[in-house]
């Protein structure tokens, strides 16, 4: 009729698109409750309002779930975990943002970073995701070891292996200040002393000074 207006129909990858992103929000918050492996699809498809055919029709399996749950929290830290930059990077600044983007978004992820982390114990499937999450990081590591051996610190130090151990760290610490082990999850006071704590001891083990001296300028770091 003139003067009616009609509403626009949603396309259906608008509405696929909704779809997934209810599961997914629903799988966070069940998984948050239950545990990875104490969720149900009917749990979680109750969460998210929708019916158990409708999660076949988006997802074969609670772990292909997971599996695109582990994208995202990859994703969300590739975007905030970034290589120093030689010239425009202070070193001590870079690691102590690049701490807290970690902290931070593995806070956000939570519930998702522990069951993939459990999953890749025993299937490799999820072993190679966690490689491919774990690898940014890693390469960033590695990058600003280097960086502080161009300084003629940590001599002999082999930044893969050196990397590799150190991210280790941040990761289980980051598991076990946020209650992995039973341990009460940090408040916000405690994730700046988890912070601190984290930057301190990756600069100390490459042989960073706090009052950063042996870098020009000598600059104090925040």
């Amino acid at each position: 009729m003139p003067g009616s207006e009609t509403t626009p129909i949603p396309s259906r990858s608008r509405k696929a698109e909704r779809t997934v992103a209810a599961f997914k929000d629903a799988a966070r918050r069940v998984i948050a409750r239950d545990g990875y492996v104490g969720s149900r699809i009917a749990d979680i498809a109750q969460e998210a309002g929708k019916g158990i055919g409708t999660f076949y029709a988006y997802f074969d399996s609670k772990e292909a779930l997971l599996a695109a749950l582990a994208e995202d929290f990859r994703v969300a830290l590739t975007e905030r975990i970034q290589p120093p930059r030689e010239a425009a990077d202070h070193p001590l600044r870079h690691l102590q943002d690049t701490v807290r983007a970690f902290w931070d978004t593995y806070q956000q992820h939570r519930a998702v970073a522990v069951a993939v982390f459990q999953m890749a114990m025993y299937d490799e499937r999820f072993a190679a995701i966690w490689r491919n999450i774990r690898k940014d990081g890693t390469r960033v590591s590695a990058a600003r070891i280097r960086q502080a051996q161009q300084l003629g610190l940590c001599p002999g130090l082999d930044p893969e292996r050196a990397a590799t151990a150190l991210c280790a760290m941040i990761e289980f610490a980051c598991f076990e200040w946020s209650g992995g082990l039973g341990t009460p999850p940090a408040g916000e006071s405690d994730s700046d002393i988890a912070v601190a704590t984290l930057t301190r001891l990756m600069a100390h083990a490459i042989g960073w000074r706090e009052d950063l001296t042996a870098f020009p300028g000598g600059e104090a770091a925040p």
